[in-house]
């Protein structure tokens, strides 16, 4: 029952995407004058809700197995809760004021559209992250490489950690757990 109910969910998922691509070019169309008006359409019922979550020890094992360019922004998405891929990883260094201790996230950077401040110097584990990320800043500057991001690999932006996430997801036995998980613990 329960892989049959996991089939109807997913299917249920994929009906409603496509309902929503109708709905979406009902409303262009009365936007456009061609439609008077919205037809009702009900979507189906999801039972999507994620239930990731890390406890303390599963957060050390698995940085402890991340590459080091990736220990500094999964720590900083832990303990702020920020998306990991489209908030801390977009992070430039115009954006840290290490002086009053704060981050701030700008409105396009962020999924609602209003942007954030962060004032991480009450949280010693960003403090001590955003001092690692500045050093490794100035070694790229002495070595004249010039990379506007607070994370990046050896100067350039990263882009991509699924490989690195799953492997060392792996390597601390915990398969199922993924990067948005972090915003729930």
């Amino acid at each position: 029952y329960v892989t049959e109910r996991r089939d109807e969910g997913a299917a249920d998922a994929t009906i409603n995407r496509e309902i929503a691509i109708l709905k979406r070019t009902f409303s262009i169309a009365v936007d456009e004058g061609r439609l008077a008006r919205m037809p009702k359409i009900t979507m189906l019922p999801e039972d999507n809700a994620r239930e990731g979550f890390f406890e303390a020890d599963e957060f050390a094992a698995l940085v402890s197995h991340l590459p080091a360019p990736l220990r500094g922004p999964t720590t900083m998405a832990y303990y702020c809760g920020w998306r990991i891929h489209s908030e801390v990883l977009t992070l430039e260094w115009p954006q840290v004021d290490r002086k009053n201790k704060t981050i701030r996230l700008r409105p396009e950077q962020s999924k609602n559209g209003e942007g954030r401040e962060l004032p991480y110097g009450m949280l010693p584990a960003i403090d001590s992250v955003i001092e690692e990320a500045a050093q490794e800043r100035q070694r790229l500057i002495e070595d004249a490489r010039i990379c506007p991001f607070v994370f990046n690999r050896n100067g350039k932006p990263i882009k991509n950690i699924r490989k690195a996430w799953k492997t060392a997801c792996r390597k601390a036995e915990i398969p199922d757990l993924l990067p948005h998980d972090l915003r729930r613990s």
